[in-house]
């Protein structure tokens, strides 16, 4: 198949991203062609260029009912994009473009599938009146997939395919050492790692709370942050930090990276403090794989994630003292800690290995392609 991914701004930093080039990446290696339509620079054309993707840099506004020229002009833009590639499907992670998706599918018979890492709390009317011709929708858990269907996706063409994990890539650390040396890392510190936006939602503050309550009598105790701040953040995060001071220059922020792997392998304990609702909790699983403990909060697929048998890994969301003393009990045990990630890292390859949830995108794909007379689809 030829395959055309909308991706605006394709960077590192959020998880639907990261999902969409895994899956480019895996859809290469079995024989299909990618064509990555984009707006911005972003972090991930190195990666997408590298295993074979053709780029095209174009405008992509989002969807405006103000606009409704530019809006037009930009479904005019990708269907010439669609045509010139011989595209059989459009494949994108960014929510804002299913409006136009329903357009393309109407106007030229192009079918789009989505990754809907987000569930779905409060669509405008445009988006409703979208969904029901937006093509398919794949989402990484029931619970996500409830919101879809409730808000108006035609429930024939939604799919549940769960988030997976690269396990040659997201693996133990062979030096840990070494690595810690290439990271800037305390080689006899203790160290937790949070990988992420840096946002509300993410119980960023939280952690920061956490960590300011254990770390006063842990001065070998190091908290690294990795990931984008979100703008609105940015004010919470400095009062959080400010409430931390004491601890503050054992607190490092990071930016967003393309090797997250890095980070989790060089980590004693990981943390996913999440607050809001989490569509699937991808960091979780990669955490795992890397076969390093992972405290979490009980939101969404993670405790079905780490499995009943470490439920004593999840804290309460947003409680603070309740994360404070998981972190504490597990940072204080690392031969616990060693055992407990081998058994994660072995429920992460049993149950989230990428071959079968890549072969149910392939297929879902494949049933989007148009069908010339002879019955298949055409490049293929």
């Amino acid at each position: 198949m030829n395959l055309l991914i909308i991706e605006p701004d394709p960077s590192f930093g959020g998880g639907s991203e990261a999902v969409v080039l895994a899956l480019a990446r895996e859809l290469v290696d079995r024989g299909h062609r990618i064509v990555l339509l984009h707006e911005h620079a972003g972090t991930m054309l190195a990666d997408y260029r590298a295993f074979g993707t053709e780029l095209v840099e174009a405008s992509l506004p989002g969807f405006s009912l103000r606009a409704p020229l530019r809006t037009f002009a930009c479904v005019l833009g990708i269907a010439r994009v669609a045509r010139a590639n011989h595209v059989d499907a459009i494949l994108s992670s960014h929510l804002g473009f299913i409006q136009h998706a329903a357009l393309l599918r109407r106007l030229f018979g192009i079918h789009a599938c989505f990754h809907l890492g987000l569930s779905l709390a409060h669509p405008p009317r445009s988006l409703r009146l979208a969904m029901p011709s937006a093509g398919a929708g794949v989402a990484p858990s029931a619970h996500s997939l409830a919101t879809w269907k409730a808000g108006g996706w035609d429930p024939d063409a939604l799919h549940l395919v769960h988030n997976w994990v690269d396990a040659t890539r997201f693996a133990p650390a062979s030096d840990r050492a070494a690595l810690r040396r290439e990271l800037g890392m305390a080689q006899d510190g203790r160290h937790i790692v949070f990988v992420g936006r840096l946002c509300q939602q993410k119980g960023v503050d939280v952690l920061l709370e956490a960590f300011a309550r254990i770390a006063d009598a842990r001065p070998d105790l190091f908290l690294h942050l990795v990931g984008p701040i979100a703008p609105d953040f940015v004010p919470s995060l400095d009062s959080a930090l400010a409430r931390a001071s004491g601890v503050r220059d054992r607190i490092r922020l990071l930016p967003a990276t393309a090797q997250p792997e890095h980070y989790y392998a060089a980590a004693c304990l990981t943390c996913a403090p999440s607050v809001g609702d989490e569509a699937f909790g991808l960091t979780v699983l990669e955490a795992m794989s890397c076969a390093v403990p992972v405290v979490a909060t009980s939101i969404g697929m993670v405790p079905q994630i780490l499995g009943a048998e470490d439920a004593w890994l999840l804290a309460a969301p947003g409680d603070a003292e309740s994360l404070a003393e998981r972190l504490a009990w597990w940072i204080d045990r690392p031969g616990m800690g060693h055992e407990v990630g081998e058994r994660l890292r072995r429920r992460a390859l049993e149950q989230y290995g990428s071959a079968a949830s890549v072969g149910r995108y392939e297929t879902i794909l494949a049933e989007l392609a148009p069908r010339p007379r002879g019955g298949a689809a055409h490049g293929a």
